[in-house]
């Protein structure tokens, strides 16, 4: 049999008798088998896995090793292994949620030949154990290399990951007749040139990216109350289940919440959640037990799932590329699919918060470079407490100079290597330039009156000149912007009720436990900072009126009323604030006003004893604790073994609530309940 009719059986055995490949499938799979380097650039539901799937049988039954796949998200490798089983393709993960015995498992099978596709983060490239006694017990040799989402490699990609960067290393090391497969759905010109600047030559191969059954609409609504009733009044109207996407973790789970308390069946959807959590959300879409996953970029790559008919953003995404792989979760297996965009307010400031986050700054990178230059080796909490950075920004640092063997990790400790280090201003000034460019010809999609299918596409430098003929540019709107009052009001009232918990830490920076009886209750913030509404009147009073509005210090009260009576019944409470030099009336006044909302004793029990820097200007754990405990102390007060209401104007990093409910609780008081009228953390 010729290795065409080989494929065209086994394509037959995966789907059914008439099954037959996609325009550029097969020639994909003949270059890969001819041993080649191939990059497969085509639109979303194309069927890329079904391209190395295939070689992988055809390899595997000629002999070859098993098939590596670089894969980057958990969802998008358990939707691949069900794939491979319909092939009879053994196919396992490694992953951070393996235990050190399914780990042993998994290395035994794979030097007994008995696993044909194994999927690995690119995380895991890091790893040493996987690099230096994994991959070398693999039985015949690894078959071929496997880079899924592959405008990952690039840093001009929408989703670069610094991990991808190691893999090319991996394919200069490989013997040249191990074949290598790049896939991607989302790379214009400029981010296939830097892929092949990384892997090396390869062959490319490039289908039209329109998708036929998605029906695009753009909708401007500034207001996030608006949207969320424009949520409700529509999402009911769209055939069966879909994806709401958004920008932020918080916005997520509050979307999500909205959707519940108006009775349409929603679970929010991100990173944050468990393994489980998420193996359990992605099978209630599959299975339309939902009608909707409100969903950040986490479900962004992989989730394959043949009829979503519908996918909203509730925020823009960062650029057309991103987008552009969103909406194709919807109408894979369907005429028509519905693809809303709703344009908000806040879209531009939470992206320019990504793009200024996308890079380390230079000066941290060298400060880190300098620092263990001059000290042998360091783990990252070291490095925090001599360095005023937050941890996230050390860790993403590290991990650059780590790849860029300019620093080596043994153990838990980073050194300095004696390779010499140079400032990369000029490359990461090109890509957030490039990423500000992308997201105006994002905004700029918002408004055209051209067709929004063709503008996507030629974002992604697809040649197509044709209208769409399905777009509301092109066909009219298929639904209105129009929403009914009373739901506004609804969502506005829902909006300012939406509080911010505020968890108690646990442990101190040194990772020492704090003793629970010495450690705050959970508590809750009136408001975020960003949001309108509270947020709003929050940022007016402290940075224009220096002072609080009464409508703030009513609203907190009746807060803390229903709040304190649904968790502690006839506790004895008084108030207390956290205290300030800088403004030393503007809390303590807001707090007097709530103990009076309240009935309520109001008592200073707080006393700052040094001015020192704004705990805003602290970057991580260790340099804002200690800042809090070099200036504050307990004032001496009759109302010891009093529970106490502790309230400042703004949490986030916790660490002022933390050491100021240990000084109270081990001066003798009871419950602290801490209370902020907003939340300025940007974790969310």
């Amino acid at each position: 049999m010729t290795l065409t009719s080989i494929a065209d059986n086994y394509l037959k055995k995966m789907f059914n008798r008439n099954a037959s490949f996609k325009e550029g499938q097969w020639e994909a799979i003949n270059s890969v088998l001819q041993g080649g380097r191939t990059l497969v650039v085509q639109k979303t539901g194309w069927g890329k896995s079904l391209v190395y799937f295939l070689s992988t049988r055809m390899m595997r039954d000629d002999g070859a090793g098993p098939t590596i796949v670089i894969s980057p998200l958990l969802s998008l490798m358990r939707n691949q292994m069900q794939s491979a089983d319909r092939l009879g393709l053994r196919a396992a993960t490694i992953d951070s949620s393996l235990n050190a015995q399914d780990l042993a498992e998994i290395e035994e099978d794979l030097s007994q030949g008995n696993i044909d596709v194994l999927f690995v983060s690119p995380e895991r490239l890091a790893n040493e154990h996987f690099m230096e006694e994994t991959i070398p017990m693999i039985r015949g040799g690894i078959g071929m290399l496997v880079i899924d989402e592959a405008h990952c490699v690039s840093d001009w990609g929408h989703d670069f990951r610094p991990d991808y960067r190691r893999i090319s290393r991996i394919v200069r090391a490989l013997p040249s007749k191990v074949p290598v497969l790049a896939t991607t759905a989302t790379a214009n010109n400029r981010v296939v040139e830097d892929i092949q600047e990384q892997l090396g030559s390869m062959e490319v191969i490039r289908g039209p990216l329109a998708r036929e059954s998605l029906h695009i609409q753009t909708i401007v609504m500034p207001k996030k109350a608006v949207r969320l009733a424009w949520l409700e009044n529509n999402i009911n109207n769209f055939p069966g289940s879909g994806i709401v996407y958004c920008s932020t973790i918080s916005d997520c789970e509050l979307v999500a919440r909205w959707l519940r308390s108006r009775g349409i069946s929603a679970e929010h959807y991100t990173g944050r959640l468990s393994k489980e959590e998420r193996i359990s959300r992605e099978d209630s879409l599959l299975q339309n037990e939902v009608k909707v996953l409100v969903a950040n970029i986490a479900l962004g790559m992989g989730f394959d799932k043949e009829d979503v008919g519908f996918v909203i953003h509730f925020q823009i995404p960062n650029s057309l590329l991103t987008y552009y792989q969103q909406i194709g979760r919807a109408g894979r297996n369907l005429d028509r699919a519905y693809i809303v965009l709703l344009h908000g307010e806040e879209d531009e400031s939470i992206q320019q918060y990504f793009i200024r986050h996308a890079f380390p700054a230079s000066e941290d990178t060298l400060e880190i470079v300098e620092l263990l230059e001059s000290e042998d080796s360091l783990t990252v909490n070291e490095i925090c407490s001599r360095l005023n950075l937050a941890e996230a920004t050390i860790k993403d640092c590290l991990k650059l100079l780590e790849i860029d063997s300019l620093v080596v990790k043994s153990g838990s400790k980073y050194s300095r290597t004696i390779n010499p280090f140079q400032l990369q201003n000029a490359r990461i000034s090109n890509v957030i330039a490039n990423k500000e460019r992308e997201l105006e010809r994002m905004k700029d999609f918002v408004y055209t009156k051209d067709c929004l299918m063709k503008f996507v596409i030629r974002e992604l430098d697809d040649p197509a000149t044709n209208n769409c003929g399905t777009c509301s540019n092109c066909n009219g709107e298929f639904i209105n912007a129009n929403v009914r009052e009373e739901v506004v009001v609804d969502a506005e009232i829902f909006l300012q009720r939406n509080f911010f918990h505020i968890e108690p830490r646990k442990q101190w920076a040194s990772r020492a436990r704090i003793p629970v009886n010495y450690q705050c209750d959970p508590g809750f913030a009136l408001s975020r900072y960003s949001d309108s509404g509270w947020g709003r009147l929050v940022r007016k009073g402290k940075y224009e009126d220096n002072c609080f509005d009464d409508q703030l210090a009513i609203a907190s009260a009746d807060a803390l009323r229903n709040w304190i009576d649904n968790n502690y019944g006839e506790e004895d409470f008084i108030v207390a604030s956290i205290p300030s030099l800088r403004r030393p009336s503007l809390v303590s006044n807001f707090a007097n006003k709530v103990a009076s909302h309240l009935n309520l004793p109001y008592v200073d029990l707080l006393t700052k004893t040094s001015t020192r820097p704004e705990q805003k200007l602290m970057n991580n754990s260790q340099m804002q604790e200690q800042n809090v405990r070099d200036s504050i102390e307990v004032n001496k007060s009759n109302y010891v073994g009093y529970s106490v209401i502790l309230i400042d104007d703004m949490v986030d990093s916790r660490w002022t609530f933390t050491v100021a409910g240990y000084l109270l609780r081990e001066s003798g008081y009871g419950t602290i309940l801490p209370f902020a009228l907003t939340s300025t953390s940007e974790s969310g």
